[in-house]
């Protein structure tokens, strides 16, 4: 109907028989009296004629139309021996909307406003639970009908189809509270907030959606999930919550799809206080986060750090406030929040940092007056365009209502922007820019809470190159490329010049790596108005070595003293101590290594001494180490070199030399932690 207007949507059986033998002598289905008995029972609604009853009720997914045919229909059009053979056949009427067709049913445009709704999800079932094939088909605008293989059915049988929005789909029963972040991996979405259940089952603050249904990650989180971000196979958590899986995590967190671990030892605000984490962003193979924060990994970060894998650095001397919001473009890193300085420079709300330094876009977003504190709550990038939304009304000091766009070089406003604060943004890379927030007028339009920008085409650009990389051979190698463009741009990659037909995303993976796949990798990405090829990516592919990681376990006590190290995997009023080893400290600090396979979710280590000590004994976990076997003739001498993944593939460094005391034996690499992945080979020594 049209806004405002009244009107009726009706959709009911009108006939029931069985399909014919052929199309020259077809049966026609008997018509069902258009009058019968209808009863109410709580939320449940009967239509009941003879041969057929209607049931309407209200599910999580729409309104639920069910009709219950209690017996089969027979066939006149068969012979007496065989009424009850060809497929049953429901034929529906539609009055107040037109029918057409859709892939998963039907879609029914509703006559006035255009509001079209889904007809489908048709599951029919006989008396025994069997589920049966069925089909919806459209005969016409107005005609529908649902055929059935009913062939040794037992009755009565349940045809369920589900009316619901056509443009949106529950995503099972929901969570029990609100959801305050989203991410995408693949084909399963990642939500967090503030629910404890997700689908009707236990999730603390955090749930995967697998197309079809919830499921908790371990056991979630103590507190709000305010932030996620996907790196890879990599799920990354950020909010209020000290413990992530059970073990301390200060407001971050890492899921990588089987455990929660934590990223050293978080952010924090002062020696004691959990750090709030508001924003996450990925970079290549950093993890940028901003918040309420002074401290990430116990090294000082005001309000944003980095994580490049093992440990945290700050990003120069941060801001002087809160960060809400993180954008990323190629290599550049843009800020938003409540300060207004970056890097000890004035910055208004909003700055970019470079890899080295921060700087300002233009003079920032304001005014900043007594009483008016602005602030950026969310960043989008549109190709090579930067909005922001938050709390402010001017944008370089002209006015800019909530929200505002960096073109790179000066700010400018979107029309007479909104009449209230912006609290979300979304580019979806096809000229549309999606806005929600506190408002309800978008432009002179009225459009409470949320809104659409209509932008404007763009070339290809191409903001991250793939990366030059080194992989070992059986391994899978994930090369990307990080490009926009308006219309949203296509790809082709290509091997060595050689166009590589199925490869045609911004994503290229290839799995379990030979030799032979050694070599030069491009992308050309191309739209409307233009193409762009990436700089050359090299991978060079090498003979894996066998490694593990090991627990590196940190000793400090007196140079000579005699130590006791052991473990326990669990901790409690009576804890098992186990002997791991025992160690004579050659110097003040010493590693101590716990190689075992496979090591637990979690484990902890106590060191002590039964002589009075000078230096009472203390210990350390700085992180897991990379044990490496080294193979070869016994008294013999391997060299062993390693490699970063990502970067040149010819920059091999030596790490040591050593003579074998056995055909195999374990080398531990403590100068790998903090670092960039590393890759390893080793040289026999003549």
């Amino acid at each position: 109907t049209k806004p405002g207007a009244a009107g009726r949507l009706r959709l009911t059986a009108t006939a029931l028989g069985r399909t014919g033998l052929s199309t020259l002598n077809s049966q026609l289905p008997t018509a069902l009296p258009a009058t019968g008995t209808v009863s109410v029972n709580d939320k449940l609604v009967r239509f009941t004629r003879p041969g057929l009853t209607e049931e309407y009720s209200v599910s999580v997914d729409g309104v639920r139309q069910d009709f219950i045919i209690e017996s089969p229909p027979l066939n006149p059009q068969r012979s007496t021996l065989n009424q009850s053979a060809g497929d049953l056949r429901v034929e529906l009427a539609l009055s107040g909307a037109r029918a057409e067709a859709a892939a998963d049913g039907a879609r029914l445009r509703l006559d006035g406003s255009g509001r079209a709704l889904a007809y489908s999800r048709l599951r029919v079932k006989d008396a025994t639970g069997r589920e049966l094939t069925a089909c919806l088909e459209v005969v016409s605008a107005d005609r529908l009908a649902v055929t059935v293989a009913n062939a040794n059915a037992t009755y009565p049988v349940r045809i369920d189809p589900t009316f619901s929005d056509a443009d949106w789909v529950s995503l099972g029963s929901g969570m029990d509270s609100y959801v305050f972040a989203l991410a995408v991996s693949g084909t399963s979405l990642y939500a967090g907030g503030h629910f404890t259940r997700a689908g009707g089952v236990p999730a603390n603050f955090i749930a995967k959606w697998d197309g079809s249904a919830w499921s908790a990650l371990g056991s979630g989180m103590n507190d709000n999930i305010m932030a996620l971000a996907v790196s890879g196979t990599n799920l990354y958590a950020g909010g209020w919550f000290t413990t992530a899986g059970g073990v301390p995590a200060s407001a971050i967190a890492k899921w990588d799809g089987s455990a929660w671990s934590a990223l050293g030892s978080g952010v924090s605000v002062g020696a004691f206080r959990a750090g709030d984490v508001s924003a996450l962003a990925v970079s290549g193979t950093n993890l940028y986060a901003g918040g309420y924060f002074t401290t990430a990994g116990g090294v000082p970060a005001n309000y944003i750090a980095k994580w490049d894998g093992g440990a945290w650095s700050a990003l120069g001397s941060g801001t002087d406030s809160s960060v809400y919001a993180l954008a990323v473009s190629g290599t550049t890193l843009y800020a938003g929040g409540l300060f207004t300085s970056a890097g000890g420079a004035t910055a208004n709300a909003i700055a970019k940092w470079d890899g080295s330094a921060w700087s300002a876009l233009g003079s920032g977003l304001g005014p900043r007056v007594p009483h008016f504190d602005p602030a950026v709550e969310t960043l989008a990038m549109s190709g090579t365009n930067l909005y922001a939304g938050g709390f402010f009304i001017t944008a370089a000091g002209g006015p800019a209502n909530y929200i505002a766009k960096w073109d790179g070089s000066v700010w400018s406003a979107l029309g007479s922007g909104m009449n209230n604060r912006v609290r979300a943004l979304a580019a979806d890379g096809a000229g549309h820019l999606f806005v929600g927030g506190q408002f309800s007028l978008a432009g002179t339009n009225v459009s409470p809470y949320i809104a659409e920008a209509i932008l404007l085409p763009s070339v290809p650009t191409i903001l991250m190159p793939p990366l030059t990389q080194t992989a070992e051979a059986g391994a899978a190698v994930h090369l990307t490329v990080d490009a926009a463009g308006d219309p949203p741009p296509a790809y082709q990659w290509y091997f060595n010049g050689t166009n590589l037909l199925s490869c045609t995303s911004s994503n290229l993976v290839l799995t379990n790596i030979l030799f032979s796949q050694s070599g030069s990798y491009t992308v050309v990405v191309t739209n409307l108005l233009g193409a762009v090829t990436s700089a050359p990516a090299m991978l060079n592919v090498i003979t894996a070595v066998e490694r593990r990681p090991a627990a590196g376990v940190q000793l400090i006590g007196a140079a000579g003293s005699l130590l006791n190290v052991d473990y326990v995997n669990s901790l409690s009023a009576t804890p098992n101590w186990l002997l791991l080893d025992t160690v004579t400290l050659a110097s003040t600090s010493q590693y101590c290594f716990d190689a075992s396979q496979p090591l637990p979710p979690q484990r902890f280590y106590r060191a002590w001494q039964t002589e009075t000590p000078s230096v009472v004994p203390s210990l350390s976990l700085p992180g897991l180490v990379p044990a490496i076997t080294l193979t070869g003739n016994m008294s013999g001498s391997v060299r062993l070199d390693y490699i970063n993944q990502f970067g040149p593939i010819d920059a091999w460094v030596t790490l040591d030399t050593a003579t074998l005391t056995n055909t195999s034996q374990l080398y531990f690499d403590v100068s790998a932690l903090g670092q960039p992945q590393r890759l390893y080979r080793l040289i026999q020594v003549p």
